[in-house]
């Protein structure tokens, strides 16, 4: 149940003291407490229009707006019924800016989308039941989309543990693989290896529906074993029970955030919290979760949409979700949902009146040699006669000072300005070294709220003296 507004408001206050924030940072998160709690002020929803290929569908399940996802200014909406062997599905995205939904991806040879992953600088979906090819779609923002051939009966998740590999986990019923099964890349997806497989007596239900990365660990729990197994870089080892059947994972906080249960959109699950060591339900009868600005909101079976920024006080922001909302997102202070009729639906009360920032790998990959510098673009909302200046962390194989050269942890973008490029400058250390990357990763302040893509990777390619040069992104 969610907290009333003169307790969560207590306890907002004191969580902010304690954690010795800024008087801006107090104001901001007040100013945002306030728009999401203040009685009296329930908003309206509106219609904004019916996906098209997902009305045409044959179930209801395929019908259903199953997946929302807010990416590089846009809504990408997943649709299908794998259960159905529907498909292909075709990726449209929705764009506020032209009041319109976009063709995206034309003819993913897949059943169903139910979940996409922002990695690297890029948009992941994986293949949950491939047609007549398997692969990994792969959207990066100005050159379009691609498939990654890689070979999984049921892919129902795509992650990354380090910045530098690629996971795909789900099912195979195919040697070498049958059961359970996780896929791993270390070259960006070119190349895959089996690294984890678990057989059991009903091969085709034994599946992994979430890979989740929590303090330097991925966890993965097969539906049919129950076992939980744990990643930690150089192997894998038993891990305590998660969520056999969940999905969704990500991380808010310190903590591995998922669904208990999600199978299809239409599954109503516990949202729960697992810090490592167990596993804890937060909130009961959710259809999806997302998050968005440091806060996470949970579209409730009961149409209310609830928002948290530490798992334990919650705010409603609205009772009145429409009937049938199934999926949940957020862009640009506003919050939006997908429905069993095809339907996209926009919320009418602001979330917050920050604006919103994102980054960009605008050049993806650079050489070792300097012949060009590798680019990242942090990106506002809109233009603001205010300049705004935006903190961020590198992080990634390449060492600063040694591989490139270091940056400076912020960057201004000026007033009347939309953008502003972030230039890594490789260094040729003359060194024989395998491929090294650079990820950049937007920092949480008071003055913005960090949308996807949050983080961003470029990588740094090997000259023919034997250098590399990688830049890459985490989710």
């Amino acid at each position: 149940m969610p907290v009333s507004t003169p307790t969560s408001m207590l306890r907002l206050l004191r969580a902010t003291v304690l954690c010795g924030l800024s008087r801006r940072a107090l104001v901001a998160a007040l100013a945002a407490f306030a728009v999401r709690t203040a009685p009296g002020e329930e908003g309206a929803w509106s219609e904004l229009g019916t996906h098209v290929w997902a009305a045409a569908q044959p179930t209801a399940t395929g019908r259903t707006l199953g997946a929302l996802q807010a990416w590089n200014g846009k809504l990408y909406v997943g649709y299908g019924d794998y259960g159905a062997n529907t498909g292909p599905i075709h990726v449209l995205a929705y764009d506020p800016a032209r009041a319109a939904f976009t063709n995206e991806f034309p003819a993913f040879e897949t059943e169903a989308i139910y979940l996409f992953r922002p990695l690297f600088g890029r948009l992941y979906i994986p293949p949950i039941d491939p047609r007549a090819s398997s692969g990994i779609a792969v959207g990066r923002a100005g050159s379009g989309w691609s498939v990654q051939e890689v070979f999984m009966t049921h892919g129902f998740d795509v992650a990354t543990l380090t910045g530098g590999d690629l996971w795909l986990v789900g099912s195979s019923d195919q040697s070498p693989a049958y059961g359970s099964t996780a896929l791993r890349s270390v070259d960006d997806g070119a190349t895959w290896q089996l690294s984890l497989n678990e057989r059991t007596a009903n091969d085709d239900w034994s599946r992994y529906y979430f890979a989740g990365v929590l303090n330097g660990r991925l966890y993965v729990q097969s539906s049919e074993t129950n076992r939980c197994r744990v990643f930690d870089g150089a192997g894998w080892s038993e891990g305590p029970d998660i969520a056999r059947y969940g999905a969704l994972a990500q991380t808010f906080g310190n903590k591995m955030v998922l669904l208990s249960h999600h199978a299809t959109p239409n599954d109503i699950a516990e949202l729960v919290a697992f810090d490592s060591v167990q596993t804890q339900a937060v909130l009961n009868a959710v259809y999806t979760f997302t998050v968005s600005g440091g806060t996470l909101y949970a579209l409730g079976a009961d149409r209310c949409v609830r928002g948290t920024t530490n798992l334990s006080d919650w705010a409603t922001v609205c009772t009145n979700a429409p009937e049938g909302s199934r999926s949940l997102a957020v862009l640009n202070n506003r919050l939006y949902v997908g429905t069993t009729q095809s339907v996209l639906q926009v919320y009418s009360e602001p979330l917050g009146s920050r604006p919103t920032v994102r980054v960009l790998p605008t050049q993806e990959r650079v050489s070792e040699s300097g012949a060009s510098a590798g680019r990242f673009t942090v990106r506002r909302t809109e233009a603001s006669e205010d300049a705004l200046t935006v903190r961020y962390a590198v992080s990634g194989s390449a060492a600063a000072g040694e591989d490139y050269v270091a940056l400076a942890g912020t960057v201004t973008i000026p007033s009347g300005a939309a953008s502003a490029d972030i230039d890594l400058v490789p260094i040729d250390d003359r060194l024989a070294e395998g491929p090294e990357f650079v990820t950049l990763a937007l920092v949480a302040d008071a003055d913005y709220a960090i949308e996807e893509p949050a983080e961003a990777r470029i990588m740094i390619d090997r000259d023919s003296d034997g250098a590399v040069l990688l830049l890459t992104r985490c989710p």
